[in-house]
């Protein structure tokens, strides 16, 4: 089973890797022909830049791994969860530039579908190695806040989310994460060190405006640092859901886009690049952290 689901996400990555090449190599050589403005160039150079960066990025990981556990597979998994959500924006913005290129836009309805392939894969690998839990809160016998009415939606239809993919659970029904409220300190940014709010400042500069769960700050501060085991820190993210989670990280990720462009700092590839590789890399970390919090803390529902 392990091996017959990594052989199917390989194969279907390959697929989207082609396409995406494919694309890309047309974009380029046809804005390398035609009269396109300076600035028009440029915008598609540096979506280009950021594209190739995750794609490389992610497929060099793929082609030197070869999970033999669930959780290697999980771990894989998020990978590639992480450049969907990353490069979704990327992709949209690539879409509606090439209006005017039949040919451009055939090559992207092609890239979309087998992005879509590579996403439902990816949520068939979460829902044979994760069990589903029937949403309820730990101990509190009431529904949990990500119901049918309240959850983001993870279908993968153009323009919507193609991130949230990772099944909802909830925490066992242990003495340490017993349907207590969470402490004082969860949510509470009041005291966040200027470290902690530059560390996450993808997620710190929403939460601001109100645009995220501020309870997903203080928990993506304690995943950097590895898997949640204190009772506290599992009970704030019970409290937060980790769909609610995974959403406010997919709203982190497709604003950063915004934050780039408006940032006059960032001046050049490289840069641009390398605020890319950090926030790619803490998307990792993140999500590796998170699969090894929630397999081990699940309530297993028969």
């Amino acid at each position: 089973m392990l091996d017959e689901l990594f052989r199917e996400l390989k194969n279907k990555w390959e697929t989207l890797l082609t396409t995406t090449n494919g694309w890309m190599d047309h974009i380029e050589s046809e804005h390398s022909t035609n009269e396109a403005s300076d600035s028009e160039a440029g915008v598609v150079k540096e979506s280009m830049v950021k594209k190739k960066f995750v794609l490389e990025s992610t497929n060099q990981e793929l082609q030197n791994t070869k999970p033999d556990t669930d959780a290697g597979l999980l771990e894989l998994a998020s990978k590639v969860r992480t450049y969907l959500g990353m490069t979704d924006p990327l992709h949209q913005e690539l879409t509606q530039r090439c209006q005017g290129d039949s040919k451009a836009q055939e090559l992207a309805g092609s890239v979309q579908r087998a992005r879509e392939v590579v996403s439902e894969q990816v949520i068939k690998i979460y829902q044979s190695t994760i069990v589903h839990s029937t949403g309820t809160m730990v101990g509190a016998g009431q529904p949990s806040s990500t119901t049918a009415e309240s959850q983001p939606s993870s279908t993968t239809a153009a323009g919507q989310d193609h991130g949230s993919v990772m099944p909802q659970v909830v925490l066992k029904n242990s003495p340490a994460v017993v349907a207590a409220s969470p402490s004082v300190g969860c949510g509470d940014l009041t005291n966040l060190s200027t470290e902690d709010k530059d560390n996450v400042f993808w997620l710190w500069r929403l939460g601001q405006h109100s645009m995220i769960d501020p309870k997903t700050i203080t928990v993506t501060l304690k995943l950097l640092n590895g898997p949640l085991k204190q009772a506290d820190d599992l009970r704030c993210l019970n409290a937060l859901t980790v769909d609610t989670l995974e959403h406010d990280w997919d709203t982190g990720v497709t604003n950063l886009e915004d934050w780039i462009d408006d940032t006059s700092s960032l001046t050049g590839d490289l840069q641009v690049i390398s605020v890319l590789q950090f926030v790619h890399d803490q998307l990792r970390t993140l999500n590796n952290n998170l699969l090894i919090t929630v397999t081990q803390n699940e309530r297993i529902e028969v």
